[in-house]
């Protein structure tokens, strides 16, 4: 019966719940508590707030689950990265709306309480990816030069792009080994994709190494083929740099470098620091005494090509 189930509510028993800070939000009240009918366990489902929104958090939890599989984001990767950041604005609001009748808890949505400061600091992270976009980056940045090896039997597929493109002037602090997110507005203009930066602190120019192994970089690699013909490079935005774990590296005495094909990019960056570090400096507050570095490719194209980098 309603009075069996009242007994168990928060919201019908704010004086003798713990704690229960009582927050009232009106809009959202269905049905309105302490009830007043009884209901079933289906009613509670579909006749609910707390029913409805938990029904629709469960669909976007499968559907994330569904889009975020290898196979899925190879068919159709603009599908997932829409619904995957359509879903990190979404979630938190599910989450309130699920919590706000008062049923348990506080009486008061916990997601305000585990969520907010985490919500708030990815929040500002996005603004500063959008800051750094329209701001400083789109538009001023470019392409200096652009180097395709291609793939197995002159394809597209399977080569690699050497880009050195200008260095940010504001709102980059850059240690080897870091990565950025880079844009390719003209293919999409909200999809950023990680690579790790080869070249140095240093250096003039910021230079990626780039493998062609989906749509986004098949895209890339084709703009700036293309490049060869219509003498304009591909207009790109970068976000960063993030920091990895190839920044403890100048901290050791001894470093054994493996990288594995495209995977040589962060030891690239870390060359080219050591080499400054020398060159510039004398080595001076630099622990490191021995480096050596190994390098696994496929075929000697790929040397050939990494020799000239």
């Amino acid at each position: 019966s309603y009075e069996e189930l009242n007994s168990l509510l928060g919201c019908a028993n704010p004086e003798e719940t713990p704690g229960y800070l009582g927050a009232r939000f009106q809009w959202l009240q269905w049905p309105a508590c302490p009830l007043s009918e009884d209901y079933t366990y289906m009613d509670v489902v579909f006749r609910s707030t707390p029913g409805v929104s938990g029904l629709v958090l469960l669909l976007l939890l499968l559907l994330i689950a569904h889009t975020g599989k290898a196979k899925q984001r190879k068919a159709n990767f603009d599908r997932f990265w829409y619904l995957h950041n359509f879903a990190l604005v979404l979630w938190p609001l599910l989450l309130f709306v699920h919590g706000s009748n008062g049923w348990v808890g506080v009486g008061f949505p916990l997601v305000a309480f585990t969520a907010a400061v985490p919500c708030l600091l990815y929040s500002l992270d996005r603004l500063g990816r959008v800051t750094r976009y329209w701001m400083f980056s789109c538009g001023k940045l470019q392409i200096l030069e652009a180097v395709v090896r291609p793939g197995p039997g002159g394809a597209r597929k399977g080569s690699l792009t050497y880009l050195r493109v200008s260095r940010p002037r504001f709102l980059w602090r850059y240690r080897c080994g870091e990565y950025a997110f880079m844009c390719l507005p003209g293919y999409s203009a909200f999809q950023w994709h990680p690579f790790t930066i080869c070249s140095g602190p240093e250096d003039e120019t910021v230079d990626f190494l780039i493998a062609n192994v989906g749509d986004w970089t098949d895209a890339l690699t084709e703009r700036c083929t293309e490049a060869l013909t219509t003498h304009t490079l591909p207009q790109i935005a970068l976000d960063g740099p993030y920091m990895a774990p190839v920044q403890s590296a100048m901290s050791q005495k001894v470093l054994v470098a493996v990288g594995a094909g495209v995977g040589i990019t962060p030891f690239l960056s870390l060359l080219s620091t050591i080499t400054s570090a020398y060159e510039l400096h004398g080595g001076r507050g630099v622990p490191l005494k021995e480096a050596h570095f190994y390098w696994m490719t496929r075929s000697a194209d790929e040397l050939l090509f990494g020799r000239s980098l």
